[in-house]
């Protein structure tokens, strides 16, 4: 996937959001660490699933939501009292300089709490002494790719 497929994917129309993709990026992260961290497997063919919902209520910079639409989905999103705050995947802090708010916190929490981030298909994982540098290459590039998202990369097609 290109940078024009992920910009398609997370709609980086005019009303994309950067939280979303930032929620995504921090778990990306956590898993470029891990494999950096690791050399007892090397994956070879394994998937990354990105699961999101377009149509939920986004929060405002306030920390207040709207909704986009009548998603069943997000009503179950916002039903699920099992994912929590300790259950999200945060990234490495930003040199300790960022002041965060609390409304910009409780936005990316709102994230957090509806992405997933999932590696799946892991039909051809074997056994390694060294960390799987192709993994990594992978994990690098679709990170870069997605920290060059912003508003106004796709247009949505009438």
């Amino acid at each position: 996937m290109s940078c024009a497929g992920f910009a398609f994917y997370f709609c980086a129309d005019e009303s994309f959001d950067a939280r979303l993709v930032g929620s995504f990026l921090r778990r990306l992260r956590s898993i470029e660490s891990w494999f950096a961290a690791q050399s007892s497997y090397r994956f070879i063919a394994s998937s990354l699933l990105f699961v999101y919902d377009g149509d939920v209520a986004r929060p405002h910079a306030d920390g207040s939501t709207q909704n986009t639409s009548s998603s069943s989905l997000s009503d179950h999103f916002n039903s699920m009292d099992s994912r929590s705050a300790n259950n999200s995947v945060s990234g490495p802090a930003d040199n300790g300089c960022r002041v965060v708010s609390d409304a910009d916190a409780r936005s990316h929490l709102w994230w957090d709490q509806r992405t997933d981030l999932r590696m799946i298909d892991f039909t051809h994982a074997f056994p390694s002494s060294a960390p799987d540098e192709n993994y990594l290459t992978g994990i690098r590039s679709i990170i870069s790719y997605m920290s060059r998202l912003k508003p106004g990369m796709y247009e949505v097609q009438p």
